[in-house]
């Protein structure tokens, strides 16, 4: 990996809202054998004013998850082995139809062959769900007479090979995802099939042009793959390639961030489905305009499986985050995204656009107790009807412990 790979990486945990404060709580472990346990245990209680997100006759709700953890773990040298479960069970005080029992169990690893060639990876299985009025739901949660249940099975590695110091460097990273839905189609969306494989191939070439900068070059190849079909109904399996070129950065310690532009071309089997072919973008960039602040602005356009109506859905994501430390024990996040789903391929056209902003706060009592509380408004506006349109207020607090 070249020199800056901790910059993308420090991007993305910035954008994620709540999980920076994750990391502020330092985790104890105890031995075991030669491996390090780590338990944690996550509570949290919220107030849902639109469980199953609908316009009309709202439902709201208070709602306890509780999401106790096991990290098992090991440090040789540069080399890493990790597994670990993970539960989350979700209870609503209002609607015991969307109760729900979440599990995970995964393992990864790292293995640094020698100083040029290193290789990582993970395998996760996750039994969860879609809430009711979210996914192949979306406008209809009220048809459900629960959780939308499915499992995914997901092997993800990357071989990276060029020493850490080297003007070049290349990733080869491979994905593959199982997607099994309890049932194939849902009451809402009879002509839709949701289980499918998504198996993809991709590869990023890095050159360095300075200390504080590389040029890269990203392509990608995706196979989506559906277990059936339906009678009359036009399969959706398709395949996708992407190439993008870009750079990142860190020019001080103060600004760093990435960005990447190209074209992806989305091709379906039949012929009767119009594909995409078009600009694709991913930018990323982390400010630190003053000491313990940190703004992060990022924005993304891909194309993604439908959910409901089209062939797919071109999707433009914009996030905007600020992050102040107040006190080592102390912080705060505010965050605004705006997203623009297009569906396209439908006789009749749609986009929905999707509006969230979220405040936070968390307080370290002691090394092993955090409390984080938030606010969070989300509105979804659509042009083709108004059942897609919602909007859906949560208040939580949430203790995090740790040994």
């Amino acid at each position: 990996m070249g020199r800056l790979r901790n910059t993308i990486l420090i991007c993305a945990s910035v954008s994620t809202f709540i999980g920076v404060s994750a990391q502020a709580q330092e985790k104890a472990s105890m031995p075991v054998g030669t491996f390090e346990l780590t338990p944690t245990l996550n509570v949290s209680l919220s107030k849902d004013s639109n469980v199953t997100r609908v316009s009309d006759n709202k439902v709201d709700s208070w709602v306890t998850v509780l999401n106790p953890k096991l990290e098992l773990g090991k440090q040789i040298g540069n080399n890493s082995l990790g597994f670990g479960v993970s539960a989350t069970k979700g209870i609503y005080n209002s609607s015991d139809t969307d109760n729900y029992d979440d599990y995970r169990i995964f393992t990864n690893g790292e293995v640094e062959f020698d100083r040029r060639n290193r290789l990582s990876g993970s395998i996760v299985h996750l039994s969860g769900h879609d809430a009711r009025g979210t996914s192949y739901t979306l406008g209809a949660g009220e048809l459900l007479d629960g959780p939308d249940k499915f499992t995914t099975n997901t092997l993800d590695a990357t071989y990276s090979y060029g020493a850490l110091t080297a003007n070049a460097n290349i990733d080869v990273d491979m994905r593959l995802i199982d997607i099994d839905y309890d049932n194939d189609v849902v009451v809402s969306n009879p002509n839709r099939l949701r289980d499918r494989k998504e198996n993809s191939l991709g590869s990023t070439f890095y050159y360095s042009i300075s200390p504080i900068t590389d040029l890269l070059l990203e392509g990608n190849y995706l196979i989506t793959d559906y277990s059936g079909n339906i009678e009359n109904i036009a399969s959706l399996d398709s395949k996708t390639k992407s190439l993008l070129a870009g750079a990142r950065w860190e020019t001080t310690a103060v600004t760093s961030g990435f960005a990447k532009i190209g074209y992806q071309k989305r091709d379906f089997d039949v012929a009767s489905r119009a594909g995409f072919s078009g600009l694709k973008w991913d930018l990323g960039v982390a400010w630190s305009p003053i000491e313990r602040a940190i703004f992060d602005f990022s924005t993304a356009s891909d194309t993604r499986e439908t959910n409901g109506q089209g062939n797919y859905i071109r999707r433009k994501d914009y996030v905007a985050n600020w992050r102040h430390e107040w006190l080592d024990r102390f912080n705060t996040v505010a965050s605004f995204s705006y997203s623009d789903d297009s569906y396209e391929g439908d006789t009749v056209p749609r986009n929905d656009k999707i509006k969230e902003f979220k405040v936070a706060a968390d307080y370290r009592f002691r090394r092993w107790l955090t409390l984080v509380t938030a606010v969070s408004y989300f509105d979804r506006n659509s042009d083709s009807t108004t059942v897609f349109d919602y909007n859906r207020s949560l208040v939580s607090f949430t203790v995090k412990i740790s040994l």
